[in-house]
């Protein structure tokens, strides 16, 4: 049995140890500051998670109905740039990061909340 282990292991040490390879170089992608449209899809769902979870009081928030229609004025908004035909030719209609976050904040989403 030990006969069987030895002469595999004696054909790798007769290998030649290769060159030092070059790590690979990778290009810098330049981050947009617009969402992406996978990134508005994700958005939009996101934001009509959060009020199903405050409509079934699955979180509280202050001043719920003030949420919900700015929540419901938001939604609107995005569905009305995914749906445009010119949403996939046209960068300047997409939602900036920075909007994003601003929104998540106004309406008080967090990363915790949203969990699923």
């Amino acid at each position: 049995m030990k006969s069987n282990l030895i002469k595999p292991l004696q054909e790798l040490t007769s290998l030649k140890p290769l060159k030092q390879l070059k790590p690979l170089e990778q290009e810098k992608k330049e981050c947009s500051p617009h969402l992406s449209s996978i990134e508005m899809i994700l958005y939009s769902t996101n934001l009509c998670y959060f009020a199903t979870k405050i409509i079934y009081n699955q979180i509280k928030v202050k001043n719920k109905d003030d949420v919900l229609i700015h929540l419901k004025k938001e939604i609107k908004r995005v569905r009305k740039i995914i749906s445009d035909d010119e949403f996939l030719l046209n960068n300047d209609n997409y939602l900036t990061k920075k909007q994003h976050k601003e929104n998540f904040k106004r309406f008080g989403i967090t990363p915790k909340k949203i969990e699923h």
